[in-house]
């Protein structure tokens, strides 16, 4: 496993990353016991993909390059 301080990337593999979150996130809603609030059920999913470590764990810094990113990226990767 790869487990990288500095990761760069392209736009591509950014969003690419992103829509499999919403996806899962998607899927976790529609699963979810009824009355559970979205935000609670976001909150574990953040953590459950921290754990996975998808980027290692020692990443503390991303990097889009190659073209602009989309500005509601940015929240998503912890900046802004």
């Amino acid at each position: 496993m790869l487990r990288p301080t500095v990761f760069g990337a392209t736009p591509t593999f950014w969003c690419g990353l992103h829509q499999e979150y919403l996806t899962a996130l998607n899927h976790a809603i529609k699963e979810a016991p009824e009355g559970t609030s979205a935000a609670k059920i976001e909150a574990g999913l953040l953590t459950e993909w921290k754990e996975r470590a998808i980027l290692g764990n020692r990443c503390s810094l991303v990097i889009v390059g190659g073209a602009a990113t989309t500005p509601g990226m940015i929240p998503f990767w912890g900046g802004g």
